[in-house]
C-alpha cells in the first residue's frame, strides 16, 4: 500500500469513478507518480523520491541500510577505538 496526498477534487473524482462499475478501474504509475483513470485522465501524487526508489527496486528500509553495512561496520569500530567506554556501556547493558 501507499498512501498519497491528493487534492480533495482529485479524491472526489476517484470516489465517484469507484462508484460506477465502468469506471471503476484505476491504474497507479509509481514510475510516473500518476493515478490513471478510466477515461484516460491522469492525476499527478508525489512520493518521496528515496521512498519511490527503495518501492521501485523492491527493496525495503532494512535492505537498503544493509546496502551500508561496510561503512557502518567500519563506523562502530572507529568508535571503538575513539570511544571505548560507549561499548563497554552497551555491552553491560546487553546482560541486564
Amino acid at each position: 500500500m501507499l498512501p498519497v496526498a491528493l487534492p480533495r477534487a482529485d479524491v472526489d473524482r476517484l470516489l465517484a469513478d469507484a462508484a460506477a462499475p465502468k469506471t471503476a478501474i484505476l491504474t497507479v504509475d509509481l514510475e510516473a507518480q500518476t493515478i490513471l483513470r478510466a477515461d484516460g485522465t491522469a492525476l499527478p501524487f508525489a512520493v518521496d523520491p528515496q521512498r519511490r526508489a527503495r518501492l521501485l527496486e523492491g527493496v525495503d528500509d532494512i535492505a537498503y541500510a544493509l546496502r551500508f553495512r561496510d561503512a557502518i561496520d567500519r563506523h562502530e569500530a572507529e568508535l571503538r577505538t575513539s570511544q571505548p567506554w560507549l561499548a563497554e556501556a552497551r555491552l553491560g547493558s546487553e546482560g541486564q
